[in-house]
């Protein structure tokens, strides 16, 4: 699969990734996560380049090498997140708005695999976070916005699953 390739003009803002990045891909101006648009691909620039700052405001949980990414402002786009998890053969009942997708390969437990779709704004930073392992799959996205004391901090925004056409060849 190929590199997201970030936008080099017109409205951009920032995209922090937290959690795994090497499994993380964007789908830039699309609300569908099957489509093979144009700039679409892994995050993945952490294990290869040592993540990548664009100077986005840190809290005291951000990464030491933190993956941040240029993304179009004021057009869709989706994150998608799938790997296999350390998890029980069970496989567990996914919370409301999520799926899991469970297999049992030779040496895995579940596969986790999450998508999520919004409309970054601009002068807006952002952040997904990617949360997998025994029982959990889950892929969040966040605003970080200014409180009135100057500190940042992180507020959920309503990021849902990708819908696609039914009839989608992209």
């Amino acid at each position: 699969m190929f590199r997201y390739n970030e936008p080099t003009d017109g409205q951009r803002t920032r995209l922090r990734i937290v959690g795994d990045d090497g499994n993380t891909v964007i789908y830039p101006g699309t609300t569908c996560d099957r489509a093979n648009v144009p700039g679409f691909g892994r995050a993945a620039r952490a294990l290869v380049f040592g993540g990548q700052d664009l100077g986005m405001p840190r809290l005291s949980d951000t990464p030491k090498h933190p993956l941040e990414l240029a993304v179009r402002a004021g057009e869709p786009m989706v994150v998608g997140f799938s790997a296999g998890a350390v998890a029980s053969q069970t496989c567990p009942k996914a919370p409301p708005g999520y799926r899991m997708v469970c297999n049992a390969p030779i040496g895995h437990g579940p596969t986790c695999a999450t998508t999520r779709s919004f409309v970054p704004e601009s002068g807006i930073d952002y952040e997904a976070h990617v949360d997998f392992g025994a029982g959990r799959c889950r892929l969040d996205v966040y605003a970080l916005t200014k409180r009135n004391d100057g500190t940042t901090e992180r507020r959920a925004i309503a990021a849902a699953l990708p819908s696609c056409p039914a009839t989608s060849k992209e």
